[in-house]
């Protein structure tokens, strides 16, 4: 192969690792949907604890990594026993293999159906 064949070579190699790079990091950006199926048992059981009752709808799932620890941020949207939705976010850690539920949040759903009831009394 000639110089020149080695250096299209080097350069088309070289923008391919640099494409493949920041498609990854812009990947790793957005939470990515997931199945429910796939979440992780603690990650159930958790949700479970937190809201009773409560049937799962839909999941995402971020990655960051942070002090030596990869830190999993689960968002699952719920129907609450009052029919109600809320999103119920489960932070898990793994660290030297240990995986371990650090955080449960719920936030309930504003319903925003009672105040145009409001209105239409006046």
């Amino acid at each position: 192969m000639s110089r020149r064949g080695v250096m299209r070579l080097g350069v088309a190699a070289l923008m391919a690792c640099a494409t493949l790079a920041a498609a990854g990091a812009r990947a790793q950006a957005a939470p990515r949907k997931m199945a429910l199926i796939k979440l992780p048992r603690n990650v159930v059981a958790a949700v479970r604890k937190a809201c009773p009752g409560a049937k799962m709808l839909s999941a995402e799932r971020d990655v960051e990594v942070a002090e030596g620890a990869v830190i999993y941020e689960y968002g699952i949207k719920v129907r609450l026993r009052s029919e109600k939705t809320a999103d119920v976010r489960v932070r898990v850690s793994v660290e030297e293999g240990k995986v371990k539920v650090v955080d449960v949040r719920v936030q309930e759903d504003d319903d925003e159906d009672d105040d145009d009831d409001d209105d239409d009394d006046a």
